[in-house]
């Protein structure tokens, strides 16, 4: 090779030593196939660069259907959490409206003298008085002092104080709550008083042979112009035993009939 392509060889005889080995390689292609040799030495070569191409290729369209797939889990995942979440606000809403449903059941709206509005407890209240809540009705919505507040289970207490906007609700449990009931069973008006809203209700002292057990539910005497008479006010939980009875100690112990974690829709009646 150095021979024919030596820097001081004319160019003629380059060009003419160039003719003579292309028909020499010709010639022995003729006889010799070398086609097929260079085949037999450069197919592994191809087969090899081929597989690392085709496995780039595979890299880079796992990478690109990743990416893909990791948007589309995403697009699903915002729209799940979207489904998810309406559905617990129908949720909410259909248990809202079974609770305001049964507001409107309360036999006492029945009568056509009473005025009746419509409040919701709100859940945040930065005071710590656990024997009052606040509610979202206030001196513009015709709320006042001294009205009185149910739900569908029973009275839950009684206005103290009202703003333009708010007003707060003393519940029937506060140590400073007093209540005229009746028990079911029986026309004895009584005095039950609040003993703070972690202990039951306590009555005062009451005679001997009243006829009240456990289980009985005491409901409002004819008081409040006889606009709540006879609504539930809470269910007796214990009774005197006959040893303090013998030594004229008979009152009873009487649990709300409402719970104040789960208080939200109320109804002031006046």
């Amino acid at each position: 090779m150095k021979f024919f392509f030596n820097k001081k060889t004319k160019f003629k005889t380059k060009i003419i030593n160039i003719i003579l080995f292309l028909i020499f390689i010709s010639i022995i292609n003729y006889f010799f196939n070398l086609k097929y040799f260079i085949n037999i030495f450069t197919d592994p070569i191809n087969i090899f660069l081929n597989k690392s191409y085709s496995k780039f290729n595979n890299l880079i369209d796992i990478n690109h259907i990743n990416n893909d797939l990791k948007k589309q889990n995403k697009y699903l995942y915002h729209q799940l959490l979207k489904k998810e979440y309406d559905l617990i606000q129908l949720k909410k809403i259909k248990h809202d409206n079974q609770k305001l449903k049964e507001l409107l059941n309360i036999p006492i709206l029945t009568k056509p003298y009473t005025k009746k509005i419509f409040a919701e407890k709100l859940q945040i209240n930065f005071d710590f008085y656990s024997d009052e809540i606040l509610i979202n009705k206030g001196s513009i919505h015709n709320i006042h002092e001294g009205q009185l507040v149910i739900n569908n289970f029973g009275l839950v207490g009684q206005v103290i104080h009202t703003n333009k906007l708010t007003s707060r609700v003393r519940l029937i449990c506060s140590n400073k709550s007093f209540i005229s009931i009746q028990s079911n069973n029986s026309n004895i008006k009584f005095v039950i008083k609040g003993n703070g809203c972690k202990s039951d209700l306590i009555s005062e002292i009451l005679p001997k042979n009243i006829n009240i057990k456990k289980g009985d539910i005491l409901v409002i005497s004819a008081l409040y112009n006889n606009i709540l008479q006879e609504y539930p006010v809470a269910i007796v939980t214990l009774t005197t035993n006959d040893y303090l009875k013998s030594r004229g100690l008979n009152y009873i112990n009487a649990s709300p009939l409402f719970k104040i974690s789960e208080l939200k829709y109320l109804l002031l009646i006046s």
